[in-house]
């Protein structure tokens, strides 16, 4: 029995199925070696999958013969997951026909602008063509260009919400958005409000590309890399936003503090649980980071937190994060129960201030620590010492130690 002997609905069932079977097995890939580092913390945190290979997979079987091609272009669902490139931009018809197939299913993109040897004539209208009747069913969109390519593409959702009416539920359906930045770009833009752009949004990362305004009602997991925050913004993102998680990854910080109703000191209630620092730097040219980094981290201080990972902090700012610890009266964190802590210096006072500020630690993580491991493991070995009593083992570079295993 061939293949073309079967019925339709047989081979629209097999064509569905391997379309699937694809996307699962290439689910969450490590981002591009030029784009990412996979060794990051939390390398994959909100990363959009590639969808190039799906979408190469469903326009192989639309080349096998006659009838395969009417099967598979017939057949919508195989053409939910759509990836462009320059040459998709310079081709308008096709890539119309192409995000046409679809019909009116949800529709998931991923656009990968880095050829700039090649500029797109007249890059706005073609994306606008290409792009203005199907953002109403964009779920998902991983962008990857230099700043004005990033603005181009996101301004068709902007300008599809602006025209839309005035309740937020007719408004552009995206709920992740991963926006990757290459290269610096020949002409000035404006950072995209995101507030505007996709107010459905519910996760978020960023890489390089800096944003204006970050949304606020839905969001729920953040990861900003190689990019800068303002004060505003990131006080936003902790105290006037749905955020649960979020991970700032050489992220610079400012030196300028926004007046915040309340002030800066004492702990405040957020609905963020999960918090990772990883290698923030300050301004090129301050003279005062350590007083830059007290601000970041006393903004910072969330007694809602229940995981606090921190990597690679310099020495200024991991005296900072120390010294709003040791605060007098002290800062306490009751709900944060793992903590982890990967490629810094830890001294005796590091360790006294977080052994006090989160007393209710029951999940530790060690990596590249140094000396630091051994005054940890002296404070905590103590049964009669109170540090950390809910802590029974710790994972030490990878090697799991029991607390009475410690000699």
């Amino acid at each position: 029995m061939s293949v073309n002997s079967l019925p339709t609905e047989i081979i629209c069932s097999i064509f569905s199925f391997s379309n699937e079977s694809l996307i699962h097995k290439h689910h969450l890939p490590l981002p591009s070696p030029h784009v990412e580092s996979p060794n990051s913390p939390m390398s994959d945190f909100c990363v959009l999958p590639s969808l190039q290979k799906a979408m190469n997979h469903s326009i192989s079987l639309s080349h096998v013969c006659v009838r395969w091609r009417h099967i598979a272009v017939d057949l919508s669902t195989l053409w939910t997951r759509i990836f462009l490139n320059h040459n998709a931009f310079n081709d308008v018809h096709t890539t119309s026909n192409f995000t046409a197939r679809s019909t009116n299913l949800p529709l998931y993109l991923d656009i990968s602008l880095d050829d700039a040897l090649h500029p797109i004539d007249s890059f706005e209208d073609k994306t606008a063509h290409i792009l203005m009747g199907h953002v109403c069913r964009c779920q998902t969109l991983r962008l990857l260009g230099s700043d004005f390519d990033l603005n181009v593409i996101l301004d068709v959702f902007l300008d599809y919400n602006i025209s839309s009416s005035p309740n937020i539920t007719s408004y552009t359906p995206l709920s992740h958005l991963h926006l990757m930045r290459k290269g610096p770009s020949d002409k000035i833009t404006f950072p995209p409000d995101l507030n505007l752009v996709s107010p459905h949004l519910t996760s978020l990362r960023v890489f390089g590309a800096h944003v204006a305004a970050y949304p606020r009602w839905s969001i729920r997991n953040v990861a900003l890399i190689n990019t800068f925050i303002s004060c505003r913004n990131y006080h936003h993102l902790l105290q006037m936003s749905g955020t649960r998680k979020m991970v700032l990854e050489r992220v610079t910080i400012p030196d300028q503090v926004p007046h915040i109703r309340g002030g800066l000191g004492g702990s405040r209630p957020s609905s963020v649980t999960s918090l990772t620092f990883s290698d923030l730097q300050c301004a090129p040219g301050e003279s005062h980071h350590r007083e830059i980094f007290s601000t970041f981290f006393t903004i910072s201080t969330v007694i809602t937190l229940q995981e606090l990972e921190i990597v690679k902090l310099n020495e200024k700012a991991l005296e900072a994060f120390i010294a709003v610890l040791r605060v007098s009266p002290p800062l306490i964190f009751p709900e944060l129960a793992r903590l982890t802590l990967r490629f810094i210096r830890v001294g005796r006072m590091a360790v006294t201030a977080m052994s006090r500020s989160f007393p209710m630690v029951s999940e530790m993580v060690l990596e590249e620590v140094g000396g630091g491991a051994t005054i940890l493991f002296d404070a905590w070995r103590n049964d009669g010492s109170g540090v950390w009593p809910q802590l029974s083992e710790i994972f030490l570079d990878q090697k799991l130690i029991k607390r009475h295993s410690i000699h």
